[in-house]
């Protein structure tokens, strides 16, 4: 009964005299509306992932801030992270973190200078580490490798005769390195952290950056390997969202508008549908009362034509999510690189995840599947068989 029912509905719908073109149309919206929804989330997400990337790997997925006596203690807190194993695949860098003033002739301009004891992977391996500069920084200054540089640090000074001068060094340029991350190139700089050291005249460190991934929760787990520093608020631990609140919640705002968009559109197509629908119940009203004289109970038709509805509507997102992944498989693949010389990622990335297929299945469904059971219901209400067989009568 049941299949002989759907293929009924089939037949109205798309061999009939009066083939349903609203119907049609409105399927063909939610293929559209999930093969879309798929593909832009997956590419926004690609896209936003490969910018965190990169910020994660010049800046790392947190940092431990030490003050006061915890500075001078930096090799004792970091035997006591390294020793839990939650730690062991993580690379933690000490770091001595600065702001300072690099010159090169009568060029002078701001400096964050990160003086580091082991090398994170994005820095030169080869060599000692002289000063290495973000790639932009080093445009500005018109610095080229081997270039004699002067940092100097406003916050320490030397007392002579003619009053207190900040104390400086002269560095070597080793290398200057383009990161893609606009902050990083603009301002920072790395050297070795006891060159740091010494022209500072102090052994502190304050800096713990851990660098690699993890699916562990370090705010939760470093409180218990050091409570007697977290205690007396001697360190502090930031996670890279932390430092990047406002950059987190413009990459949320932006996913979260363009889910909306695509929710706008997915009800614009369920109004489609309802109208589609409406039209096409009511234009076979007369051989659902057939089928109601031939014996079929009013429950088994309400039942039978819901689900039709729903069968209909998994069909078209399934298809459409079908589809959209192929695509992605296709970009992802066979595509190379198409966007111009002046973008970052010149080949679009593609993340694909569960969340955002459940996004890209669950939102044109479920619009969908209300507003075609809101015009079933409403057909029900206008309906009576025995109304409709006597005016066939």
């Amino acid at each position: 009964m049941q299949l002989e029912f759907h293929r009924y509905f089939l037949r109205s719908i798309f061999l009939g005299k009066g083939k349903q073109g609203l119907v049609i149309l409105a399927m063909v919206g939610l293929f559209i509306s999930a093969f879309a929804l798929l593909v832009l989330q997956s590419t926004m997400g690609g896209l936003q992932s490969k910018l965190v990337g990169r910020s994660q790997l010049v800046q790392g997925i947190g940092v431990l801030e030490l003050s006061g006596q915890a500075r001078f203690e930096s090799e004792q807190i970091l035997k006591k992270i390294q020793s839990h194993e939650a730690f062991k695949n993580l690379l933690i860098v000490p770091e001595l973190e600065l702001e300072l003033l690099v010159r090169r002739e009568n060029y002078v301009s701001p400096l964050i200078i990160r003086g580091v004891a082991v090398r994170p992977e994005f820095l030169p391996q080869e060599g000692a580490l002289n000063l290495v500069l973000g790639g932009d920084l080093a445009f500005k200054l018109k610095a080229t490798r081997g270039d004699e540089l002067k940092i100097m640090s406003p916050a320490h000074t030397d007392l002579i005769m003619i009053g207190e001068i900040p104390r400086m060094s002269t560095v070597i340029l080793q290398e200057s390195i383009m990161t893609d991350v606009p902050e990083v190139d603009s301002l920072h700089g790395w050297i070795r952290l006891s060159a740091l050291q010494n022209m500072i005249r102090s052994r502190e460190v304050n800096r713990l950056r851990f660098f690699g991934e993890t699916s562990l929760d370090l705010p939760k787990i470093l409180p218990i390997v050091l409570k007697t520093e977290m205690e007396q608020n001697l360190i502090r631990y930031l996670s890279w969202e932390q430092q990047h609140e406002t950059l987190v919640w413009a990459l949320n705002l932006e996913t979260t508008v363009m889910v909306f968009l695509f929710i706008s559109m997915t009800f614009l197509v369920s109004l489609c549908i309802t109208s589609g629908l409406l039209v096409f119940f009511d234009k076979i009203r007369s051989d659902l009362a057939s089928f109601w004289i031939m014996g079929a109970s009013r429950k088994s038709l309400d039942r039978s034509s819901a689900l039709f509805l729903i069968l209909m509507t998994l069909t078209a997102v399934i298809l459409g999510l079908s589809f959209g992944g192929l695509f992605l498989y296709i970009l992802d693949q066979h595509i190379g690189e198409i966007m111009p010389a002046g973008f970052v990622d010149r080949k679009i990335p593609v993340r694909f995840s569960t969340p955002i297929v459940l996004v890209s299945f669950l939102v044109p469904v479920l619009i969908s599947l209300i507003f075609s059971f809101w015009s079933l219901i409403q057909f029900k209400k206008d309906n009576d068989f025995l109304e409709t067989v006597r005016s066939v009568g």
